[in-house]
Parts: structure tokens; sequence; C-alpha cells
């Protein structure tokens, strides 16, 4: 939010000059430094900044919400797994002199436990499943 007020300020807008067309040209400004889910972030926080103002009633309406961002997507997929190898040296880099240490590691190890698990089960799952279909 900081950063438009800023840009307005270069601009030599005045708060109750601000229309959906000013904020376009910020965002337009903003994609070329920033990336595509940067700008969506500060898009919804100047949305709700102005939705605040509304409710407060110090703006008539929401001059902001007619601006929309560029479409970003994150793909879904499966998680990158460590190896078994990468697992040992991570754990291995975590000291376990302090407390602090020692719940991490001990964390970490039970979360990759509960992941490896539920794989495993999952496998046993498909699997058991793939044997009790009746072809048909």
């Amino acid at each position: 939010m900081s950063r438009f007020l800023e840009w307005r300020e270069e601009k030599d807008v005045r708060p109750q000059d601000i229309r959906p067309a000013l904020v376009s040209a910020y965002f337009e400004d903003l994609t070329n430094e920033r990336a595509p889910h940067a700008v969506k972030q500060n898009l919804a926080a100047i949305q709700m900044f102005f939705d605040c103002l509304v409710t407060g009633q110090v703006a008539p309406f929401n001059q902001e919400q007619r601006v929309r961002g560029a479409r970003y997507l994150i793909k879904k997929g499966k998680p990158p797994v460590l190896s078994i190898v990468e697992m040992r040296r991570l754990l291995d880099g975590i000291g376990t002199l302090s407390m602090l240490g020692s719940r991490n590691r001990a964390s970490i190890g039970l979360t990759t436990y509960n992941f490896e698990f539920r794989e495993w089960r999952d496998d046993i799952t498909r699997s058991a499943y793939r044997r009790t279909r009746i072809p048909t």
C-alpha cells in the first residue's frame, strides 16, 4: 500500500482524484518490476484499503473495484521429494545441542515419516483396489 501512495505522490495526484485508470497505470508500471503474484497481492491490498474507506464513509464508492490484475495460475503437482541421502544430510545439518535444534529435527523427521507412510498406505490401497476390481 505504501508503494502505491508513494507512486501517487510522485504523480502529484490528490487522493480524491484517484480513478480506476490511474490504478491501472500503477499496475502496468508494477508489472514491469515485480512477479505476477506480487502484483496480485498489491492489487488486493489496494482494493481492501479502498473498501475500508467506503465502509468508514470516507469515500463515496470503491474506485478500484473494477481494476483487475493479470491472471496468475499456480500449477498443481507432486511436491519434490528428497532422497534418503538428501534427507540424512538435512537432518545431520541441524544441530541438536540446543532445544530449538532438537525440536526442529524431530519435527522434520516426523513430518517426513508421516508423508512417507501416507504414500506407502495409498500405494497399498491402490494395488488392493486393482486386484479386487472385477474385469468387465
